[in-house]
């Protein structure tokens, strides 16, 4: 499975899969860890600096240090939603934790050959994603055993949009580098189109 690590180098017309996720309303059905979470990054790099983001945030190898999981495993999900294109939109600040993993049936042509039945895939990960005022933390792991998935991977980059992308520019464990990301974001949902037909939507923990 593809995370936000391996990218580097929606809103959706959602079915009525029996699946955990978001309401109508972009709410979850899931609780998780509390975190305090800051004003939104517009386009431009904008955003109003509030009391809980970090002015003066320094772009280093200590971006990687005590960085804490607060996800819990999520398993992706054939779905034969339709893909939309991604619409960027401000970042809020804060805390994300991923909330679904979709594996996409319908790429855009309902005159397609039929998509795998809605239902889980095998494959799980667990994310999260702390978005300050310079640098985005991300810390996660994928397999195919929800019990006993590999250690978590930490990983930290500067950032910056542009239209619908996501721009990073690797900040530790290693500094070389960059990738883009098509992403769209709400208020209080992240989602990051990873492939044409693979879409990770993260929940911002109030």
């Amino acid at each position: 499975m593809v995370l936000v690590l391996g990218a580097i180098g929606v809103g959706l017309a959602c079915s009525d899969d029996a699946r955990p996720g978001v309401t109508e309303d972009g709410t979850a059905s899931s609780t998780s860890s509390s975190s305090s979470s800051g004003g939104p990054l517009t386009d431009d790099g904008g955003g109003g600096i509030d009391g809980d983001a970090e002015p003066d945030e320094i772009i280093g190898p200590g971006l990687c240090e005590n960085v804490v999981q607060a996800s819990q495993v999520v398993g992706e999900w054939n779905s034969n939603a339709l893909a939309k294109k991604p619409a960027g939109g401000a970042i809020t600040r804060g805390m994300y934790v991923l909330n679904e993993i979709l594996a996409l049936g319908w790429i855009g042509d309902m005159n397609a050959a039929d998509p795998p039945a809605p239902g889980p895939t095998g494959s799980y990960a667990r994310s999260t994603i702390y978005v300050g005022p310079k640098a985005m933390r991300f810390t996660e792991s994928s397999g195919t055993d929800a019990d006993n998935l590999p250690a978590d991977t930490v990983h930290a980059a500067s950032y910056s949009t542009a239209g619908s992308n996501l721009v990073l520019t690797n900040a530790c464990p290693s500094a070389q580098g960059s990738s883009t990301i098509a992403y769209t974001a709400t208020p209080n949902l992240l989602t990051f189109h990873l492939a044409d037909d693979k879409v990770h939507i993260y929940r911002l923990v109030p």
